[in-house]
């Protein structure tokens, strides 16, 4: 690797990462970060993206999205976890701030419900 992160050009080393960059003129939340860490691959996540909030450190490498160097440095540390192995979220539900099953949400939109009805 010749340290390179230039616009256009791939090193082979970020090809082999397996990560999944989010990034986001708006603050948008999506699955797409949540998914990406149950299933095991960390996400490089700016700043403004709504699912930085409940993706914990153990699963994200952050960046602020007005900031190429925080980009860069986010993505060399990525490289470094590739290079000695530690690149896969190890447990995935916990580099998450919430548990994401089907009864957790359906729980908390009964109790919603009830509270909207009272």
């Amino acid at each position: 690797m010749d340290g390179s992160l230039a616009a256009g050009v791939l090193d082979p080393d970020l090809l082999a990462l397996q990560l999944r960059p989010l990034e986001a003129l708006e603050r948008p939340f999506g699955l797409v970060g949540v998914e990406s860490v149950l299933c095991g691959t960390p996400i490089v996540v700016a700043d403004n993206v709504g699912c930085a909030e409940v993706v914990r450190d153990a699963g994200s490498l952050r960046f602020a999205l007005a900031d190429a160097a925080s980009f860069e440095r986010a993505i060399r540390e990525a490289i470094d976890r590739w290079r000695r192995g530690t690149h896969r979220v190890a447990d995935p539900h916990a580099a998450l701030s919430y548990y994401p099953g089907v009864q957790t949400h359906l729980d908390a939109l009964l109790r919603h419900a009830a509270r909207i009805s009272a």
